[in-house]
């Protein structure tokens, strides 16, 4: 009963906003339209219980991922809802809503909407603010013009995607991803707001500069392009924040972590997020138009979500309250790495999720120190060079530089993968020898014996080796680490 009232109430939403019965239309036509349906009935389908499954939420998880179920954009709404009954006799709802119609702030408008339904309140909720008038808007030929301007010149030179760990599949991605969530340090985050007070900015200029690092380093490029997401209201006219609708959008951003000192870079890229705000609402599409960077390549595999928990509520905490229960939200990207930095009541805390099979532990880790660097930096006046931060943390750091000493300066843990020199490739040599014929490597193009693998690291040193004379130390008298990458 509670759950067909949900439903019904749902109902009644659709039918007030025009851009919840909305579908797109391209098949012939010169350019992609937006149709706005007269009704628009919302799509319930009834699950069958799977004893498979641990439990409900369980099976609706694993069936109806939406990085496996696809909505068709042609068929409006672009919401589907899934039912399915509990051990207990309770029922779980899931909804999968499509971004090309609701953003985050939307979730929010719509669940106070339906809640006012189901109170029987509904007479008294405000005549609806139709969308188009905010598309009418943004398609100005002055706006695109701007648009333009703007990103030619920030994007001028850019020639090939910033693509973090070489992760190159962005669009239509079937990549399954792994998330980790870190709280920073309490003193860290109130530092890092004061060192952002005393500047004159806001801590998201901090967290953007942060990420800039960090894709300069997964990216191996001086002047990294990542992705931000923006809320898309600011310039969208009078009573923006009343309407329904997709306003959020994801902008590029530049940035050169190679040059000028730490307290410039801060100030820098505060002015240059304040200067993107006035292009929010620019279709990505635009900007990677004005780079060089040709589709189907993404202009960048990385995100940047900045969000101040305090201002805008977690839509899970507005749900309905008659007989209904918010137990998740999720959100899926099309980026194989996303990073979210969330701040409420003073506190930070990072979500990061990337592609497997790499660890969002790890990007966790670069996060938290170069937010650590640019703090220190940045209380001790921010004079010292952007390029000189350390980004990798301590610990990695002490792990790289025991790679080549010998077994005695090792820890037990590490000593026991090496060889008494402190090479790796002293035990395949010696595995090599014992058993030839084992497998030592397998992959999607095929195998190689221990043999094979000893023959190629011998070939692959006898062409390193003339490169390496006179080349005993590196700068600053460290030794060399030498990496071959493919």
């Amino acid at each position: 009963e509670d759950l067909d009232g949900f439903i019904q109430a749902l109902q009644q939403v659709l039918d007030r906003h025009d851009i919840l019965r909305s579908a797109v239309h391209w098949e012939r036509l010169d350019h992609p339209v937006q149709l706005v349906w007269r009704h628009a009935p919302m799509p319930l389908q009834r699950l069958e219980r799977d004893p498979r499954f641990a439990s409900a939420s369980a099976q609706l998880q694993a069936r109806q991922d939406a990085r496996l179920r696809r909505i068709d954009v042609r068929q409006a709404p672009l919401l589907r809802a899934f039912e399915l009954q509990e051990d207990d006799g309770s029922w779980l709802l899931m909804l999968l809503i499509h971004h090309l119609v609701m953003d985050q702030q939307t979730i929010l408008l719509m669940q106070q909407e339906v809640q006012a339904c189901l109170q029987g309140q509904q007479h008294r909720l405000p005549p609806s603010l139709p969308f188009r008038n905010f598309v009418a808007l943004s398609r100005r030929e002055e706006s695109r013009r701007g648009q333009e301007a703007f990103f030619k010149r920030l994007l001028d030179g850019v020639d090939e995607p910033t693509l973090p760990y070489g992760l190159s599949e962005v669009h239509g991605r079937q990549q399954q991803g792994r998330t980790a969530t870190r709280r920073l340090e309490t003193g860290l985050s109130q530092s890092l707001q004061q060192q952002a007070q005393a500047l004159g900015i806001n801590s998201a200029s901090l967290f953007h500069l942060a990420f800039a690092l960090v894709m300069g380093r997964l990216a191996q490029r001086d002047d990294p392009v990542f992705g931000t997401v923006v809320m898309g209201r600011m310039q969208a006219g009078q009573d923006a924040q009343q309407v329904l609708g997709p306003f959020i959008n994801t902008l590029a951003v530049r940035w050169n972590v190679v040059t000028g000192s730490v307290r410039e870079a801060a100030k820098g890229m505060h002015a240059l997020l304040l200067e993107l705000m006035r292009y929010e609402q620019t279709p990505l599409s635009t900007a990677q138009r004005c780079s060089g960077v040709v589709p189907p390549l993404p202009l960048f595999g990385g995100l940047l979500n900045c969000r101040r928990l305090d201002q805008v509520a977690d839509a899970g905490e507005e749900a309905p309250s008659q007989g209904v229960q918010a137990l998740t939200v999720d959100s899926i990207s099309e980026y194989p790495l996303t990073v979210d930095v969330a701040e409420q009541g003073g506190a930070l805390t990072l979500a990061v999720t990337v592609d497997e099979p790499h660890d969002p532990e790890d990007v966790c880790d670069l996060m938290a120190q170069a937010l650590a660097s640019l703090e220190q930096a940045l209380r001790e006046g921010g004079q010292g060079a952007l390029s000189a931060l350390p980004v990798l943390p301590s610990a990695q750091e002490q792990r790289l530089h025991d790679f080549g000493q010998p077994a005695q300066a090792l820890s037990a843990e590490l000593a026991q993968r090496f060889d008494e020199q402190g090479s790796l490739h002293g035990l395949i040599q010696a595995q090599a020898r014992r058993s030839p014929q084992a497998l030592a490597l397998v992959d999607e193009q095929g195998q190689l014996s221990y043999a094979e693998l000893d023959a190629l690291t011998q070939r692959l040193a006898a062409h390193i080796a003339p490169h390496l004379a006179g080349a005993k130390e590196a700068k600053d008298g460290q030794p060399l680490v030498l990496l071959c990458l493919p």
